[in-house]
């Protein structure tokens, strides 16, 4: 919820805008340019705040709490894998651009998140099969 909430308000704060879009719900942002873009602050409140909350929900009501650092993972897996596909999006930050591939950072960090919630998972899987 944290999450949707600060994404909403970078959409309010008109910061962390898309990429220019001709698409028919592209927003235009009076105090950056006037050319319409992504809302992707919207998309990130949806996917990484609704949408990521709804999962972790999901994983709740099949006890996964009661494997500390289970959740843990599956939210950095989820987090991170939105994030990377929303940064398509978004326009990079100005003072970084594109950087390795031409992945932004925000991008290379979701990798490393993702790779970090893959350890969690697995290492936390292997202790619940264990315990079966």
């Amino acid at each position: 919820i944290g999450i949707f909430l600060g994404r909403v308000a970078n959409f309010i704060n008109m910061e962390l805008y898309g990429r220019v879009t001709d698409l028919n719900f592209a927003m235009i942002f009076p105090y950056i340019d006037n050319l319409p873009r992504h809302p992707s602050q919207l998309y990130e409140a949806l996917f990484e705040g609704i949408i990521l909350f709804i999962i972790l929900l999901y994983f709740k009501q099949k006890k996964y709490l009661n494997f500390p650092g289970l959740i843990s993972g599956l939210f950095l897996i989820f987090y991170s894998f939105f994030r990377f596909f929303i940064e398509y999006f978004r326009l990079p930050d100005e003072q970084l651009g594109y950087l390795f591939f031409n992945l932004t950072m925000g991008q290379i960090i979701s990798l490393l998140f993702f790779i970090i919630g893959s350890y969690l998972v697995f290492k936390k899987y292997e202790e619940v099969r264990k315990k079966i």
